[in-house]
């Protein structure tokens, strides 16, 4: 399966305003960049996405509702899911608390996380009543 693989933040801002690019991907790697939630979300966009491979990212703390960065992104539709995600493969990310986002990938049938020292909850109880 063809991937994209993005090294830098320019890359990634270009790939994400592709709407044909974002309309056609299977299988995304991020390697090295800062994220913060809002990138993360727009992934939800990606109708054809069944594979993220984010390896060595930093992710940053915004503390939002998803209701907030989903009004704020016009490139999240309401009602982000992530149908087709079946798998999620992280590395040596920094930062990374949680992963409540994943509960929006109701396909997801594989999830691998190495390096993650610091993620507390796979899903934090209080924003899943919330969503």
């Amino acid at each position: 399966m063809p991937r994209v693989v993005v090294l830098d933040l320019s890359g990634l801002d270009q790939f994400l305003s592709s709407h044909n690019q974002m309309r056609c991907t299977r299988s995304l790697g991020v390697e090295g960049l800062q994220l913060d939630s809002s990138k993360v979300l727009v992934l939800a966009s990606m109708k054809k996405i069944s594979e993220v491979r984010l390896n060595g990212c930093t992710f940053c703390e915004k503390k939002m509702d998803s209701a907030t960065i989903i009004g704020s992104n016009k490139m999240v539709p309401p009602n982000a899911c992530f149908l087709s995600l079946s798998r999620i493969y992280l590395k040596y990310s920094k930062f990374l608390k949680d992963l409540t986002w994943l509960m929006f990938a109701p396909n997801l049938a594989e999830l691998s996380v190495h390096g993650g020292d610091e993620l507390e909850d796979v899903i934090q109880k209080e924003e899943a009543l919330v969503s």
